[in-house]
């Protein structure tokens, strides 16, 4: 494994909403936060020491591609490189992947609730069954996990909802 990695992802969300899924994805990894610069779409975080690795410098770079899209580049670099040889033992790729499964969670996360927000109202009778659909306050998200009769778990965000009588 080479001692540095990166990654470009493409989102089709506007880079000011994902400068927002940022802080928790990196802290998915875990990373130690150490700066965020919300103008210049840029966070430099680090990761403790391990059996595995000696740490890593992560830096995450947000750029718009034009109002509804941006670019996320993620790079992992091993913190001290005692020889030119040194491994990681691919602890840097777990670090962008975790990265990336968390940022695409929170896209998901996104994309449901400004999805919701442009249906109509969210307890409105479907007109082909006439039952009413009842979704998350939170996320956005269809309650589709009954628990029992009167009570609803969100299954995205965990919320419940419990019918009045």
């Amino acid at each position: 494994m080479p001692p540095r990695l990166h990654k470009i992802l493409r989102l089709e969300v506007p880079w000011t909403d994902v400068m927002g899924m940022i802080i928790p994805a990196v802290q998915a990894i875990p990373a130690v936060i150490e700066q965020v610069d919300d103008q210049q779409g840029y966070l430099t975080a680090k990761t403790r020491q391990t059996l595995k690795s000696r740490g890593e410098h992560i830096r995450v770079q947000v750029e718009a591609l034009d109002q509804a899209s941006c670019q996320v580049r993620i790079d992992s670099e091993l913190m001290l490189i005692l020889t030119e040889t040194q491994l990681d033992w691919g602890v840097n790729t777990h670090n962008i992947e975790t990265f990336e499964k968390a940022l695409q969670q929170g896209v998901r996360k996104w994309k449901r609730a400004h999805k919701a927000a442009a249906a109509p109202s969210p307890a409105a009778p479907s007109e082909s069954t006439g039952l009413v659909q009842l979704r998350c306050q939170s996320c956005g998200a269809k309650l589709t996990r009954q628990v029992e009769p009167g009570h609803w778990e969100c299954e995205y965000c965990g919320h419940e909802y419990f019918e009045r009588r």
